[in-house]
């Protein structure tokens, strides 16, 4: 079984590495990939299935609480191009536009981080954004109202899957067409601009009842999705048949994510 953890065009597309690295494998019986959309596009090749990321439950579900989140948004993620955490700075300034009060701490480290710091200078947003520096503690979504997810590219977005297990939904560009398979409109927003991000984000913040509705929808679809019960259970159903026919000394093989083109 060939487990892909990228994306199905960087191993089936115009990568060089990608493609080489395909050719020095044994054909597998099966190739998983994260997402429906990408198993979807490799089913007319090959014999292909998929399996969600999952995320561990960081606490026990706990009541809403509305006023230690009340206007607070985070972001969590590598200060990278790929994640995009730049944007931060003109979706910040549209809701500031929107003339709703927020407060927005980013969470990570990475080669843009004094770039990201200028620019937050730059736009005079040192009052409402917080640089937090990286974090390694899933409960800390918890204490937000929203997550901002700003990426490029993704592979299969555990941190919007950490947001959700804990009841923050996820306003997110479109980094994908996998992304309606991680959110939807009952727990998010799916936008293609800073501006559809603000008015997505003030809508929510202006709208508490509204606001705790998607929250509450984020976590169902997290235990419906993307728990680890729910990833043991399409596990079993996705690897069993295959390896009903396959010999004794059937393996796993799993290529590694060594380009930030894979990221």
């Amino acid at each position: 079984v060939l487990e892909i953890h990228t994306s199905f065009d960087y191993f089936w597309g115009t990568n060089l590495i990608g493609s080489l690295q395909t050719k020095l494998i044994p054909p597998p019986c099966l190739t998983v990939f994260r997402t429906r959309y990408d198993s979807e596009r490799a089913e007319k090749l090959f014999s292909a299935a998929y399996l969600y990321n999952c995320a561990n439950d960081p606490h026990p579900p706990m009541p809403y609480d509305l006023d230690q989140r009340k206007n607070r948004i985070l972001f969590v993620g590598r200060l990278s191009e790929e994640k995009n955490p730049l944007l931060l700075i003109k979706c910040a300034q549209c809701l500031q536009n929107l003339e709703q009060p927020f407060h927005l701490d980013i969470y990570g480290d990475g080669p843009l981080r004094e770039q990201l710091i200028e620019a937050i200078r730059h736009a005079n947003l040192d009052s409402c954004i917080t640089m937090k520096g990286f974090v390694d503690d899933p409960t800390v979504y918890s204490r937000y109202s929203i997550l901002w997810s700003t990426s490029n590219l993704e592979g299969f977005p555990l941190v919007s899957i950490e947001a959700m297990a804990s009841m923050t939904p996820v306003v997110s560009t479109k980094w994908g067409e996998a992304i309606h398979e991680v959110i939807d409109e009952s727990c998010g927003a799916i936008c293609e601009t800073p501006e559809e991000i603000a008015n997505a984000t003030k809508a929510l913040l202006s709208n508490p009842q509204q606001l705790q509705a998607y929250a509450e929808n984020a976590r169902k679809r997290y235990e419906e999705f993307f728990n680890p019960k729910a990833y043991r259970a399409r596990w079993l159903s996705v690897m069993t048949p295959c390896f009903k026919d396959t010999t004794s000394n059937a393996h796993e093989t799993i290529i590694p994510c060594t380009s930030k083109d894979a990221q």
